[in-house]
C-alpha cells in the first residue's frame, strides 16, 4: 500500500482558497465575497433573520433536503434518503451497527473529540468541552441555566420554536406541526408497534438502541458499548462517593441534578423548575383527581399506564411490555440475588434508594 502524498502545487491551492472577506472570519466564499453566515441572505420566510440553507430558506423552515422515501419526512443524509432508510454509512468498528461520525467511527468508537476536562470523556460539544463544563450556551435570559437553542435563547424563552398544532396541547412540535404524542416523529417499524423511533426505524423494545457489549448482558449501553455495571457510565467526583453521575459530574445525593426552585426545597426538580410537590408534574385531567400524570393525560389508576401483554393479566407494565411478574424490570445486580432493583442497578437492601430519599 502506497501513501498518496500531496504535491506542493495542491497545497498551495489549498491555502489559497478564498476566504470570506469578514474580518476574522476563515470560512470559504459562498456569496459575494463572503461565507454563508455573513454573506447578509437571510431566509425568506416572514420575520426570521436566519441564514439560508436552501431554496432560500433556512433550515427550520424547509431549507433542508428530505428523504425520497414514501411517506418518510426525516431529513435526508446521503443518497437522498434517512438513516432509516439506508442513508448514511455505518461504524468500521468489528460488529458495531451504529452510523458512523466521522473518519468511519461512531461516538462510541472515537468518531467525535472527547471534553478536555480531566476525567471526563463525554463528547465535546464545542471548546473541546462537554456540555456540563461549558461546551454549550446558556439560555441569555435572566436568571435561566437551560441550554441555548436559537439566537441565545432557550426553547421556553423564545427561540421561535413552534408548539403542537393540535388543540389544546401546549407541547413543543417534533415535526409535521404536532408533538410526539400527536402524530410528531417517527413511529417503530416494527408490525403493530406505535411507539417513538430511536434510532436504525425501531423503539428501543426492538433494538433501536445498542445493548451492552458485555457477555451475556442486555441491558441498554450507556457509554462506550457497555452498561453502567459493567463499566459505561460515569462515577460521582465526590470524594468518596461510589454513585452514578446524573449531571455536572455529580450524583443526586450531591446535587447533580437542578433542585426545585421554591425556597427551602431541596428535591430534585421534575419539570419547569420545580418538584413533583410543587407543581413540577402534570395532574390527571380526570375529573376530582390530583393523581401525576404517567401517560395520554391520565394517571395510573385512570388508564394513563399500559397493560402487561402476557394473556389475561391486567398488572402495569414495568418494560418490554411485560409486568414484574411476567419477565419486565431488572433484578438487582447484588450476587444470588433475585430482588427487583430500586435504583442504581441495586435493590432497597442492598443500597438501591428511591430518588425522593436520594433528595
Amino acid at each position: 500500500m502506497t501513501l498518496k502524498i500531496p504535491s506542493e502545487a495542491s497545497a498551495s491551492v489549498a491555502n489559497n482558497r478564498k476566504r470570506c472577506s469578514h474580518v476574522g472570519c476563515q470560512n470559504n466564499i459562498r456569496y459575494r465575497g463572503k461565507c454563508q453566515q455573513h454573506c447578509g441572505r437571510t431566509c425568506s420566510h416572514q420575520e426570521c433573520h436566519a441564514p439560508i440553507n436552501l431554496r432560500g430558506l433556512c433550515s427550520v423552515h424547509g431549507g433542508r433536503n428530505y428523504c425520497s422515501h414514501s411517506g418518510c419526512s426525516k431529513r435526508a443524509v446521503s443518497k437522498g434518503l434517512c438513516r432509516a432508510h439506508g442513508g448514511g454509512s455505518h461504524c468500521s468498528y468489528p460488529a458495531c451497527h451504529n452510523f458512523a461520525v466521522k473518519g468511519g467511527l461512531c461516538s462510541a468508537h472515537g468518531g467525535v473529540k472527547r471534553c478536555s476536562r480531566p476525567g471526563c470523556s463525554k463528547p465535546a460539544k464545542s471548546k473541546g468541552l462537554c456540555c456540563a463544563h461549558g461546551g454549550f450556551k446558556r439560555c441569555s435570559h435572566s436568571g435561566c441555566s437551560k441550554y441555548a437553542k436559537r439566537k441565545g435563547l432557550c426553547i421556553r424563552h423564545g427561540c421561535d420554536a413552534a408548539r403542537c398544532s393540535y388543540s389544546g396541547c401546549f407541547k413543543w412540535a417534533i415535526s409535521k406541526g404536532v408533538c410526539g404524542e400527536h402524530g410528531g416523529g417517527s413511529r417503530c417499524s416494527q408490525p403493530g408497534c406505535s411507539k417513538m423511533v430511536r434510532s436504525k426505524g425501531l423503539c428501543c423494545a426492538h433494538g433501536g438502541l445498542e445493548r451492552c457489549s458485555h457477555p451475556g448482558c442486555s441491558k441498554y449501553a450507556v457509554l462506550e458499548g457497555l452498561c453502567r455495571p459493567h463499566g459505561g457510565g460515569i462515577r460521582c467526583s465526590q470524594q468518596g462517593c461510589s454513585n452514578w453521575a446524573i449531571s455536572k459530574g455529580l450524583c443526586i445525593g450531591h446535587r447533580g441534578a437542578t433542585n426545585c426552585s421554591i425556597t427551602d426545597c431541596f428535591k430534585r426538580a421534575k419539570r419547569v423548575g420545580l418538584c413533583c410537590a410543587h407543581g413540577g408534574v402534570k395532574r390527571c385531567s380526570h375529573s376530582g383527581c390530583s393523581a401525576p400524570v404517567r401517560s395520554k393525560g391520565l394517571c395510573c389508576a385512570h388508564g394513563g399506564a399500559s397493560r402487561c401483554s402476557h394473556s389475561g393479566c391486567l398488572n402495569r407494565v414495568v418494560s418490554k411490555g411485560l409486568c414484574c411478574a411476567h419477565g419486565g424490570g431488572s433484578h438487582c445486580s447484588h450476587p444470588r440475588c433475585r430482588k427487583f432493583v430500586v435504583s442504581n442497578h441495586l435493590c432497597a437492601t442492598h443500597g438501591g434508594v428511591s430518588l425522593g430519599a436520594a433528595a
